[in-house]
């Protein structure tokens, strides 16, 4: 009875403590905005009075800290741009003789690994390899490829199909024809081609009319969908006047662009054609929706909101957090940290401290409160706030 009230004592120490220190990590973030207005999109911006040796030296000290200083490691990496941590990671190679990713790859594990290696790509990059990781091997992971290909922009595709070619020494093209079939093919690839129009300051109503009656006429109106002609209109249009051409459609069909297409078809072809809709009426909101499923439940898709942080933190995360606000009447990070500190310490003495090296990202709900959780805990909140 002595040794069990000695260890639920320890057990509610460690978990003040814990809590304690997030909140003191919470209360010191911030971002570094050099006194300028606010960015409208990202949440990692460019650092001022930016020194590149300086956090090179600092990194390859945290690195050979007995047990890695991981915090350390996680401010400097967060609060730099994409092109200054290319720059930190050439300080490093220089100073140390060693290649930093490397290093890092050597000193993290688990799902903390993944998310800072994630960080030492651009965008694209990162867009590239999830996208190679959602067709390689057996299976393909349709939700990824789904999300990857329709959230995208038409030049943001133009530079993952070169990086891609860059980075695999393979078309993209050919490598989601191969891994996927029928309609569903079709599409992706169809919106890999890029053919979509820029945006034009001339609004074109017999065009929208066209297209809005065509859309009808292909799905509702008929018996059997022609999915073709759903997909050059959503492939090839602007995203505009998509907007447009999605609120004339109201005039024709009974049902509205996303109704018409749950009943027109089904799978992931359904799923894709939704994604787009979703994204050309309000890109944000619908990572929002993603960010907020995945952490419904007891267990969350942590992989779904890592991509989703990573991919977006330097585009349009801010954005992002504000309609994920709106959604849900709090705040992302404040989401990840209660869920994950709540969900925490709910666990019994015994099975935390039998669990208390396992890594996992702070998003997924950790089963521990050790550092290394910690870590991706601040990690994840530095690039929400």
């Amino acid at each position: 009875m002595s040794f069990r009230r000695t260890a639920e004592r320890t057990w509610f120490s460690l978990r003040d403590f814990t809590m304690a220190l997030v909140s003191e990590f919470l209360g010191q973030l911030t971002l570094n905005f050099g006194g300028e207005s606010e960015p409208k999109f990202p949440t990692v911006v460019t650092a001022r009075d930016f020194d590149p040796a300086k956090d090179a030296a600092r990194i390859e000290t945290a690195v050979k800290t007995k047990g890695v200083d991981e915090l350390t490691i996680i401010d400097i990496l967060t609060r730099r741009s994409y092109s200054q941590r290319r720059e930190i990671a050439f300080e490093y190679e220089k100073r140390s003789k060693k290649d930093m990713i490397t290093a890092l790859k050597g000193a993290l594990s688990g799902s903390l690994e993944a998310v800072i290696l994630g960080l030492m790509k651009s965008t694209a990059q990162y867009d590239a390899s999830e996208i190679k990781g959602s067709i390689k091997g057996l299976g393909t992971d349709e939700e990824t490829l789904i999300e990857m290909v329709c959230s995208r922009s038409a030049e943001e595709l133009v530079e993952i199909k070169r990086v891609y070619k860059e980075m695999f020494k393979k078309e993209l093209e050919k490598d989601v024809a191969g891994d996927t079939s029928g309609d569903f093919r079709s599409l992706l690839l169809a919106l890999v081609q890029a053919k979509r129009d820029e945006p034009s300051n001339i609004v074109d109503y017999e065009k929208i009319d066209q297209d809005a009656r065509a859309l009808y006429e292909a799905g509702v109106k008929r018996k059997g969908t022609d999915v073709a002609t759903w997909i050059t209109i959503m492939s090839e249009r602007s995203v505009p006047h998509l907007q447009k051409v999605f609120d004339r459609y109201k005039s024709y069909s009974p049902y509205d662009m996303q109704e018409s297409i749950r009943k027109e078809v089904k799978g992931d072809l359904e799923k894709s054609f939704l994604t787009l809709v979703e994204c050309f009426e309000n890109k944000q909101q619908y990572f929002a929706n993603r960010l907020s499923e995945a952490m419904k439940g007891k267990s969350a898709k942590e992989k779904v909101v890592t991509r989703i942080v990573v991919s977006r933190c330097e585009v349009d995360l801010m954005k992002i957090r504000t309609e994920f606000k709106k959604l849900n009447q709090k705040s992302l990070y404040q989401t990840i940290a209660v869920r994950t500190l709540l969900f925490s310490v709910s666990l019994p003495f015994s099975l935390s401290l039998s669990l208390s090296l396992c890594l996992s990202l702070s998003l997924s709900l950790s089963l521990s409160l050790s550092l290394s959780s910690l870590s991706c805990l601040s990690l994840c909140l530095s690039l929400c706030l």
